[in-house]
């Protein structure tokens, strides 16, 4: 997670209820729900949920929360994710 820009947010180890922060602004949370189907919330710096549709081209309100942080990590890398953040 460090290399590709992520760092933990304190809180209560273990899965359920974790925070990640990404240095450009994004944030995932986890849902709580230990068995949860779609856990991870992906906000984007301007703080809108972006859900699993926007990877396949689809706006950013379409699809469910995200399965894993492996596609969260691999999708905010990409270059459609930068369409998401605030140019200076």
């Amino acid at each position: 997670m460090a290399a590709a820009g992520w760092t933990r947010e304190p809180g209560p180890p273990g899965k359920c209820n974790a925070r990640w922060a990404h240095v450009r602004g994004w944030r995932i949370e986890h849902c709580g729900h230990p068995t949860a189907n779609h856990p991870w919330a992906l906000y984007a710096p301007d703080r809108r949920m972006i859900l699993t549709g926007v990877q396949y081209g689809n706006p950013p309100t379409f699809g469910t929360a995200w399965d894993g942080l492996a596609d969260v990590i691999e999708w905010v890398a990409s270059a459609p994710a930068r369409a998401f953040e605030v140019q200076p």
